[in-house]
């Protein structure tokens, strides 16, 4: 499986031309992606503005920042070295 994640600069462009009323499949043809990412990009980085009749309002910052959220916690976790030394010595003593 190949992919590539969605640049700064493609989010930039979703919201502009989102904001000028481009359909999702304009988007993504303009883009050269398809419009399922294009689709889920903006379902998944959209905020709700308005009280009574929200409206899904996409900003390619708050994007870029929920993107680098989710991916900090992506990976292999940290070990911590003195725990694990003292888990080492607990049970090489044991």
């Amino acid at each position: 499986m190949n992919y590539k994640h969605l640049t700064i600069n493609e989010r930039v462009v979703i919201s502009q031309l989102k904001s000028s009323g481009y359909s999702i499949r304009k988007i993504a043809k303009f883009l050269d992606r398809s419009p399922s990412t294009i689709s889920r990009e903006l379902k998944r980085n959209s905020i709700q503005k308005g009280k009574k009749k929200p409206k899904a309002f996409y900003s390619a910052a708050i994007a870029q920042d929920k993107y680098i959220a989710h991916k900090s916690k992506c990976g292999r976790k940290c070990i911590d070295k003195e725990s694990l030394v003292s888990y080492l010595k607990e049970k090489i003593e044991a």
